[in-house]
């Protein structure tokens, strides 16, 4: 059974406001490296394009080479290294399948371009589906102006024209939305350092970046683990890497100020 952990929720880590940093995580009991601070279910996932085929969409390991299990609407969208997999990716997917089966039957270039709101269009529906959730995603930070912005606007505008009617969001809310998940998101990496999707875990989004951190990600299957590298006492922050440390300094700048 899939166990999630979440912040704040009178754990070993909680999430408070930090002079100069904004809301950041902080330990309410003394940590010892290897500790689990978090366990996270991605609220929206997907994999990339490039690993479609040859990884399960439901947590992300390899395929096996025979016994690979299709959507039950054999959509042609989305394939499992197992029944269980596919159980547990239904619902999540549910509100994509008719929409990757029309997709389908179009020309590639069509599809790439199309793909890439299966992020916003699985998001949409978790966000109708749990009102808790919603009010996790629209704590997380997002663009100035999102609002307002046109891409975001238009992108808002493409995505609501694929959910039903009862599912769709205000267009200036789900511009909104996509700020925080483009804001928010993480790349899920196997081991290799290959990115085979990306995740949306909002209670992992609010540890604050260090140079030094006292705490690495890792992902088990689709899940994303933080956990301690370095003794963290009561009240410390807990802080991760948003970058590849062993890049020069310079290279850390830049992709920092990117994020």
């Amino acid at each position: 059974t899939k166990k999630e952990v979440l912040l704040g929720g009178g754990g070993d880590v909680e999430i408070k406001d930090s002079a100069g940093r904004g809301r950041a995580v902080f330990a309410t009991v003394d940590l010892s490296p290897g500790a689990v601070v978090v366990h996270a279910l991605p609220m929206a996932s997907v994999v990339t394009d490039k690993y479609a085929e040859s990884h399960c969409h439901g947590c992300f390991r390899p395929l096996p080479t025979h016994g690979t299990v299709a959507c039950g609407k054999q959509c042609g969208g989305v394939v499992y290294c197992s029944t269980a997999c596919r159980a547990h990716d239904t619902i999540a997917h549910e509100g994509e399948c008719d929409i990757l089966a029309a997709w389908k039957e179009q020309p590639t270039a069509t599809q790439k371009a199309t793909r890439g709101l299966r992020m916003f269009i699985r998001l949409v529906h978790a966000v109708q589906r749990s009102p808790g959730a919603a009010a996790r995603l629209e704590s997380l930070e997002k663009a100035a102006g999102a609002e307002q912005n046109e891409a975001l606007l238009g992108m808002a505008g493409a995505v609501n024209r694929f959910v039903p009617p009862n599912v769709r969001l205000e267009q200036t809310r789900l511009a909104a939305l996509i700020s925080r998940t483009q804001r928010n998101m993480h790349a899920v990496v196997n081991l290799a350092g290959n990115a085979l999707g990306h995740g949306l875990y909002p209670q992992a989004s609010f540890f604050n970046h260090a140079c030094r951190p006292n705490s690495v990600v890792s992902f088990l299957d689709s899940s994303l683990v933080v956990r301690t590298i370095a003794p963290i006492k009561a009240g410390e922050e807990v802080t991760i890497a948003y970058v590849e440390l062993y890049a020069p300094r310079d290279v850390r700048r830049q992709q920092l100020q990117a994020k």
